[in-house]
């Protein structure tokens, strides 16, 4: 939410001082110096919040080589990938999990989980975003459940991209289910879908305020799962996160958790479908 908070507040900003400049423009029309003087800090200042958010937006957490590698894949796994992101086909038939990456995180950094989560036999599709930062691209979920034919659709996301996959969840009707990882909804999911959050007892990241408080949005068939010693960073591989808790466990433990929780919920889906 702070990343979100600081590009915005830099977009509005710029926006302030060219509407600033123009309206004082107008208002000088008989003074050349001035206007002069006006559009040349009017073009400084409009740099300076350029640049700074281009260098915000260029900064971000990678992807650790233990990430890079998992796009190799596995004996069970097959990795490819397209424009949207990255195909974790596993031996996995009729369920696929669509996953926002968290804000300012290389995508690639999931994909440890993705390979976990696909050899657990559900296939996993880990979206790449613009600028590293999911709420760019909202409806990325909607290009890949075109192009992928699954009986069932999972969207899954990670904090601020789990926020953006809730958002998404609550404006369609294509997912049966949402996979929160360390994040909570915006805004009201259907009661139809099921509802399954995910976090870690050291999480220093997420709010926990703002979790309590969104349980209003949640769907009645929902479930919790607390990770013992998991942290925020732990659902993916890149490196420790500013403001987060040293995990009690490795990430690939935490994982390898989530991932069997998410295949149990992925078994319920099959269930109930054949009922």
């Amino acid at each position: 939410m702070t990343e979100l908070l600081i590009l915005a507040v830099c977009l509005a900003a710029s926006a302030l001082i060219i509407t600033l400049g123009l309206v004082i423009m107008r208002r000088m029309k008989k003074k050349p110096g001035a206007v002069i003087k006006i559009i040349y800090c009017v073009f400084v200042c409009l740099l300076v919040f350029s640049g700074g958010t281009f260098v915000y937006l260029s900064i971000y957490y990678k992807a650790t080589d233990r990430a890079v590698a998992a796009l190799s894949g596995s004996d069970n796994v097959k990795v490819t990938s397209s424009e949207d992101g990255y195909l974790f086909d596993g031996s996995g038939k009729d369920t696929l999990l669509i996953f926002y990456p968290g804000a300012k995180v290389e995508s690639e950094a999931y994909a440890p989980l993705m390979n976990s989560i696909a050899e657990s036999g559900v296939d996993c599709f880990l979206l790449t975003m613009p600028f590293h930062l999911a709420i760019l691209d909202i409806n990325a979920a909607d290009r890949v459940i075109e192009s992928h034919r699954y009986e069932h659709i999972i969207v899954s996301g990670h904090s601020l991209g789990g926020t953006a996959a809730s958002y998404w969840a609550s404006q369609s009707s294509k997912a049966d289910a949402i996979v929160l990882l360390a994040s909570f909804p915006s805004s009201a999911l259907a009661d139809s879908m099921r509802l399954l959050s995910v976090y870690g007892s050291e999480d220093g990241v997420l709010v926990k305020s703002q979790y309590e408080g969104s349980r209003q949005y949640f769907p009645e068939n929902s479930r919790e799962l607390v990770i013992e010693g998991g942290n925020h960073a732990g659902f993916g591989d890149y490196g420790f996160q500013s403001g987060d808790k040293e995990a009690l466990i490795s990430a690939e433990k935490q994982q390898q958790i989530t991932a069997e929780a998410v295949s149990q919920l992925a078994s319920e889906l099959q269930s109930s479908k054949s009922k």
